[in-house]
């Protein structure tokens, strides 16, 4: 249970402030219905949320404190929770990279669980790479975006070899696009086999044994 104080100001301050400092500044009452008659002389007000939920109707009981005695009242808050979103400003296909033309932020009031996955910053999709066609105005998510090649198939890049103590490179050619901390594969152009490397920069890439 979750239990906080709060001096009483107003009726309609007293709720969303007190469920605030409970439940984070995202969270806002939007319907408490208490008899105002409760408030007639009210030192201090507890709230104890009686559910860990931070979005729906969440019930709660209030302490009404005046002097040395208590009355305790049984309610159902009405919480929403503001999210921040990503979205698109336009249908976007496969392949496509987004610029600051193509996403926008959204605020929005939802009492849907949190979705980790979906995009709460513009930074976090500029020059992402669609990897499923977006509908304009769909909230974005991590899944649906990858990263830009730093490499693609046909590049010449350098292969960077290490084990133990002998560091070497050689000139290779890319066998497969990647991003950066990818594993691809690879052509050594001296030896002409095929080898995995993890991709380093635009350039070099890094043989795995």
């Amino acid at each position: 249970m979750l239990a906080l104080f709060l001096i009483i100001s107003s009726v309609d301050l007293r709720i969303t402030d007190a469920v605030r400092s409970a439940f984070g500044d995202e969270v806002t009452v939007t319907q408490a219905a208490i008899d105002t008659r409760l408030l007639v002389g009210v030192d201090q007000v507890v709230i104890t949320a009686m559910s860990a939920q931070r979005c729906g109707k969440v019930p709660a009981v209030l302490t009404f404190k005046k002097g040395n005695t208590e009355t305790r009242r049984q309610v159902l808050l009405t919480l929403e929770r503001e999210r921040v979103l990503v979205k698109t400003s336009r249908d976007i296909q496969p392949g496509e990279m987004l610029s600051s033309s193509d996403i926008q932020v959204a605020h929005t009031k939802a009492c849907d669980a949190r979705d980790d996955l979906t995009l709460a910053r513009l930074d976090d999709a500029l020059g992402m790479i669609a990897r499923v066609r977006l509908i304009r105005g769909a909230p974005l998510r991590a899944s649906e975006l990858s990263r830009p090649p730093a490499i693609n198939a046909k590049d010449r890049i350098r292969l960077v070899i290490s084990t133990g103590m002998l560091h070497a490179s050689a000139p290779g050619e890319a066998l497969q696009s990647g991003a950066i901390g990818q594993q691809i594969r690879v052509t050594n152009l001296i030896s002409s086999r095929t080898q995995v490397a993890r991709i380093i920069d635009a350039q070099t890439v890094e043989v795995i044994p």
